[in-house]
């Protein structure tokens, strides 16, 4: 994930009271394996971090909630494997000579116990970015995870895992910013680092294979869905840009698929039918944080690349839903600073408002890095229906059923984006994600 260079930062005395000496063992319940896959108590779960750092999950109601992390640290940003089975989510803790350490953990289900994948350098607690430790990518199929993590030596550096085995992670590149996404097949991962390209090779070995390609003009590259071939954006004549596509093995492959600006945010369907596409990009002070405003949101058919819809918006981030028919996106609702969650049926390329709101300060981090996070941490619910967000509703927020502001600081919600339009509030946290099943 590509993040601002020379962000590192020691957590806030605040935060730092938090935290003791570590505990690896979680506290969820210890389950075999059952003749089904996953259980009832995984099916539909959501994973949320709570205001003092700790991360749970529970259903959709709230219930059945089951401790993931220890009481003696703080931990957030939680990730589901693919398939439900585990939970990676990054630490800050002090180790026995009372240094900071910041570590990557692994929680199983089956076991319900977490583990460490890695660890800082102890008294070394430098962060991406404000509020994030790690940036993990699990692989499609669930037997790697790609992270990144500073490094006092490197700066932003790139490992990989196999999570099936206990050596330790594997070195890829260093000196970030670095931008990646997986092959569907999970061979292979395109990462983008300044103005280069590498396409990492990660079977039995890791193998890094520096490309001719160049550009400064976007962020994340973007697999196409069951190809063997990834996006990324190209200047083509002076100032204009355009979204290319090229084949790892076949350099002699790359095509021009569509115009855009520079600083153009896109990504692929599940089902790879269409390609949602950001851009005309200015920067806009939203309290203390610089954020990238899109002007514009198109959703490309993936035959002619041709425009299916065109909304001209100030959008902040958009996410896919996991069955390809709609994005929900967010936007700047007016000059109070406020936002509001929208939503696109591609079907019926009608627009729906959903909820007005403002988001909790890792809610906007995401939002800023969103192209990254979409790979990463489900917001969509596995069926396509709910969608999930942290923060605090505005005083006038009554488009989506919730008429009263929540009291005291963020909160979970769900938004019911079926014919109601309901929101609901789950429990106070500062984030919240979907699994996948």
């Amino acid at each position: 994930m590509s993040f601002y260079p020379g962000k590192y930062s020691i957590l806030a005395v605040t935060v730092a009271a938090l935290l003791m000496v570590a505990v690896l063992g979680g506290r969820g319940e210890t389950t075999g394996r059952g003749d089904a896959w996953p259980p009832e108590y995984l099916v539909y779960r959501i994973a949320v971090v709570s205001a003092d750092g700790q991360v749970s999950t529970m259903r959709r109601d709230g219930s059945g909630e089951r401790a993931i992390s220890d009481d003696e640290g703080f931990f957030t940003w939680p990730t589901w494997s693919p398939d439900g089975r585990s939970v990676a989510y990054s630490g800050v803790v002090e180790n026995a000579d009372g240094e900071l350490v910041t570590t990557l953990f692994l929680h199983e289900s089956d076991s319900g116990a977490s583990r460490i994948l890695y660890e800082s350098a102890p008294g070394f607690a430098g962060l991406l970015a404000e509020g994030v430790v790690h940036y993990p990518l699990w692989s499609p199929d669930g037997n790697k995870i790609a992270f990144i993590a500073a490094t006092e030596e490197r700066g932003l550096t790139l490992f990989l895992d196999d999570v099936r085995d206990s050596e330790e992670p594997v070195y890829v590149l260093d000196r970030g910013p670095l931008w990646m996404s997986w092959s569907s097949d999970s061979s292979k991962l395109a990462v983008h680092r300044a103005e280069s390209h590498f396409v990492v090779t990660a079977h039995e070995t890791t193998t890094v294979s520096p490309t001719t390609l160049r550009s400064r003009a976007y962020r994340v590259p973007a697999w196409v869905p069951g190809v063997d071939e990834f996006n990324f954006v190209r200047g083509i004549s002076g100032p204009y840009f355009a979204i290319s596509s090229v084949s790892p093995s076949n350099a002699g492959s790359e095509r021009l698929l569509a115009e855009v600006g520079a600083n153009a945010a896109f990504l692929w369907s599940a089902d790879g039918s269409h390609l949602a596409v950001a851009d005309e990009v200015r920067p806009v002070l939203y309290g203390n944080t610089v954020l990238f405003v899109y002007r514009q949101l198109r959703v490309l058919d993936a035959e002619a690349f041709e425009a299916k819809s065109k909304l001209n918006e100030n959008v902040v981030a958009f996410f896919w839903s996991p069955d390809s028919s709609k994005i929900a996106y967010a936007t700047l609702s007016g000059p109070s600073g406020g936002m509001q969650w929208k939503l696109l049926d591609i079907a019926s390329d009608t627009v729906s408002p959903l909820v007005k709101f403002r988001p909790s300060s890792d809610q906007l981090t995401m939002f800023q890095f969103f192209d990254q996070y979409a790979y990463s941490h489900q917001l969509w619910s596995p069926d396509s229906r709910y969608l999930i967000f942290a923060g605090a509703l505005n005083d006038v927020a009554v488009t989506a059923g919730y008429a009263a502001q929540p009291t005291g600081g963020s909160r979970i919600f769900i938004v019911d984006t079926g014919p109601m339009h309901t929101v609901q509030p789950l429990v106070e946290g500062v984030l919240g994600f979907w699994s996948p099943a």
